[in-house]
């Protein structure tokens, strides 16, 4: 997520958004790896449920319609090069996301919400 989030950043999650089903496009979230759900990840809600979907060539699966499917979200990262994220894997379940990330707490120099 860099550079939102940098490599040492501490950073402060909440769930009470995540458990009542608000989701936003542009919010910084922690999912459960669809890949490996012992890894945590934090990526960047691009696209929520039926929005139309825009692929380019760095997407590397195959979408059935081009919306996403109700109870999914699409996720970025913001180091688009770098980054393992929905042009990977696709769409992900909503159930995967388990936090909103609003506030770096550390470097003190880097303080602030996360936009």
């Amino acid at each position: 997520m860099e550079p939102t989030i940098m490599d040492g950043d501490l950073v402060f999650a909440e769930r009470m958004s995540i458990t009542r089903g608000k989701f936003a496009r542009g919010e910084v979230v922690c999912i459960k790896s669809p890949l490996n759900p012992r890894v945590n990840l934090c990526k960047r809600i691009a696209y929520i449920e039926h929005d139309p979907l825009h692929t380019d060539s760095t997407f590397q699966f195959s979408m059935r319609g081009h919306r996403i499917q109700s109870g999914h979200c699409f996720i970025l990262g913001d180091n688009a090069y770098h980054s393992t994220d929905s042009r990977h894997f696709g769409p992900i379940p909503l159930g995967l996301v388990t936090d909103r990330v609003v506030l770096r707490v550390w470097p003190p120099n880097r303080i602030g919400w996360v936009q």
